[in-house]
């Protein structure tokens, strides 16, 4: 019978340890369940030499190159939506369900593939995962993402499946090199809603920024060769003008107004899967737990009025989707992980299933190990926590 579950992961060189982590939460979770893994080395630049090391259990499989003729800001979706469409495209004919996951993708739920595969059968479910999260707002939405997607190869052929990003935008690309963000004037819906006017004085006001702030950060330093009574004076003066309280009100303004014209306007990794199967397959979406004070600090949505606001305007200008704005909770649905490191909190993504906690998703920072490993070590130390973990004879699995 067809129903091989197949979990494939896409992976670098530092993505090793939450891999192997995540393997070890998923057996754990799901003892009764035959699972198949499959790892897509994905490196950096490709080399075999450098691939990621064999893990327990797994068939490792080649991912693809780096395209360095695509623009910067889609360059690591091509090669990641490539990666994705070669290994669908070999998969076995025993595979029913193919769940792609993120190597920080955790999900806590006992037994959830069973479940998972039921309720996917009983709707007639074509794809169910996670969507991007509320503080993604670049990307689409109400859709499960590549974070966590699970779909069902009865209902949707593989040849039917792409996840490259939306080639047609290449060319407006590669004309809009000044554009940070990297989308062009001809794919942000909203870039109307702030006149180049108002563009080129932030722009020169951020420039003029940062130059006040790299005083700021020597003024110190200059103000040391004059007299005690001096440096107090100009000490008292920078306190009053202070730059961080400029930064944050500018920050806070631009969310508040300008950073609109980018919503929904990402077309990355995905977004032809999204474009060609929402309206014509059923799916289904995990809830985003979203706590704005802490998902959105330093912005009008950690404060109530700024999600009452963001309640009422039509979602295609607003921060909230419609499942966003009925999930807003103000505590987080894993308290316990954010005991074990201070540098977590702003990068978690929380979601549930049914009322009840599903799984957490990290955004790493993989420039900086000291952090990497922060992580790294916060999450062992949460897991080990959970009731399953310690229910089970050998919990010490996960460390």
């Amino acid at each position: 019978m067809r129903d091989q579950f197949h979990v494939v992961f896409l992976a670098n060189q530092s993505n090793r340890s939450h891999i192997s982590l995540n393997i070890s939460l998923i057996e754990l979770l799901n003892p009764l369940v035959p699972i198949n893994f499959d790892i897509i080395d994905n490196g950096f630049m490709h080399n075999p030499k450098l691939g990621i090391y064999p893990i327990p259990n797994t068939n490792i499989l080649l991912g693809k190159p780096q395209d360095r003729s695509i623009p910067d800001p889609y360059i690591n979706d091509f090669q990641s939506g490539e990666a994705l469409n070669t290994y669908l495209s070999k998969i076995p004919l025993e595979a029913r369900f193919i769940c792609i996951l993120d190597p920080s993708f955790y999900i806590t739920a006992t037994d959830w593939i069973s479940t998972v595969k039921v309720y996917m059968r009983n709707s007639g479910l074509s794809f169910f995962g996670a969507p991007w999260h509320p503080t993604k707002y670049k990307n689409y939405r109400l859709f499960p993402s590549p974070n966590f997607l699970v779909i069902d190869l009865e209902l949707v052929s593989p040849d039917e499946l792409d996840f490259l990003p939306d080639i047609s935008i290449l060319s407006n690309l590669d004309q809009d090199k000044n554009d940070s963000e990297g989308i062009s004037s001809s794919i942000s819906q909203y870039r109307t809603l702030m006149p180049k006017l108002i563009q080129s004085i932030l722009n020169r006001w951020t420039a003029l920024e940062y130059k006040l702030m790299v005083y700021k950060n020597y003024h110190k330093h200059i103000l040391a060769r004059f007299s005690p009574q001096t440096i107090f004076s100009w000490t008292r003066l920078m306190s009053v003008f202070s730059l961080t309280h400029t930064r944050h009100f500018l920050y806070f303004t631009n969310f508040l107004l300008f950073n609109r014209r980018y919503i929904a306007s990402h077309r990355g990794l995905g977004y032809r899967l999204y474009k060609r199967f929402r309206y014509t397959h059923s799916y289904s979406t995990l809830y985003s737990a979203l706590s704005p004070d802490i998902s959105f600090p330093n912005t009008h949505l950690a404060y109530y009025l700024g999600s009452v606001l963001e309640s009422f305007l039509p979602q295609s200008i607003s921060y909230l989707d419609s499942l966003s704005k009925f999930t807003l909770i103000h505590a987080p649905l894993y308290p316990q992980l954010f005991q074990y490191s201070q540098t977590l909190p702003h990068r978690i993504h929380e979601y549930k299933l049914n009322g009840a906690p599903f799984a957490f998703h990290i955004n790493l920072v993989t420039d900086k190990k000291e952090s990497f490993d922060q992580d790294l070590s916060a999450i062992k130390l949460f897991l080990s926590s959970l009731k399953i973990v310690q229910d089970n004879p050998n919990p010490s699995k996960i460390s």
